[in-house]
């Protein structure tokens, strides 16, 4: 992935809502409050400057969790693109979506070539994406699923897409890209942040499972798991778990971004 395309990616994914927020009210950069929304030009610049050189890579956790699906993450959890993050799904500022969608978009790709530890989806293989479930508790406070509205957007972007929202231009030829919204959580579990990896992992270990009215789908279905960051990879363990025991063929995984307890993939 070449600047060009990262650059395309940020300016183009958030420039018709960003006119269109401009004519109902000022707006202001999601990042330093400047008179420019989404982001303004110079903070774009910051968000393309954080993110890996090369574009999305492979990418593990350290220690690295038995049974993680292979994943790819476009750049670090921290600086701009780590606020990037927080402030789409922590302060509400969903106008963001179409540009992080666009980043996700990108990983998404890379996801589907050949990674260590993993193997390319065959050449015209249907693909899923599956969006890692948000609790009912984090539904309720924030008023919607942060992540499904991502990927959505990264289906459009990766198109054609089965989703019920119109497709966009493809990036990937001879796929078929497909939203599907395939785990729940099954119990409660707590509130991840500030957990290790151990509690983490513990937190997690079988609280998902595949819907019932998915299972059908996901059988012998080629699927990428999209998550927004990449800590522990605990979360990544059970959603592949759940994923495989109801007989999908393939399961990796994407992200924007992965936090500083991690190393290049195959290192």
């Amino acid at each position: 992935m070449g600047g060009e395309r990262l650059g395309a990616a940020l300016t183009g994914g958030a420039a018709g809502l960003a006119a269109l927020l401009d004519l109902v009210l000022p707006g202001r950069c999601a990042l330093c409050t400047a008179p420019a929304a989404p982001l303004c030009a110079r903070c774009r610049d910051e968000v393309a400057d954080a993110c890996f050189p090369g574009g999305a890579r492979p990418v593990q956790p350290v220690p690295f969790p038995r049974g993680m699906p292979p994943c790819v993450a476009l750049g670090g959890y921290a600086g701009p693109l780590g606020r990037l993050l927080s402030a789409y799904k922590d302060d509400g500022r969903r106008d963001l979506a179409p540009l992080l969608s666009a980043l996700l978009a990108l990983s998404v790709t890379r996801a589907l070539g050949p990674l260590p530890g993993g193997a390319p989806v065959p050449g015209g293989a249907p693909v899923l994406l599956v969006p890692v479930p948000s609790s009912r508790a984090a539904r309720r406070r924030r008023g919607d699923a942060p992540m499904l509205a991502l990927a959505r957007g990264a289906a459009r972007a990766c198109g054609p897409s089965d989703d019920d929202h119109a497709p966009a231009p493809a990036p990937i030829a001879g796929e078929r890209v497909r939203v599907l919204d395939a785990l729940r959580l099954r119990r409660r579990v707590a509130d991840q942040a500030g957990l290790g990896a151990a509690a983490r992992a513990a937190n997690l270990e079988w609280a998902m499972a595949t819907r019932a009215t998915c299972r059908a789908a996901v059988v012998g279905a080629h699927i990428v798991v999209v998550d927004d960051v990449l800590t522990t990879g605990a979360t990544l363990v059970e959603c592949r778990r759940a994923l495989t025991r109801s007989g999908a063929a393939s399961v990796t995984a994407a992200t924007i971004a992965a936090t500083a307890r991690h190393t290049p993939a195959g290192r």
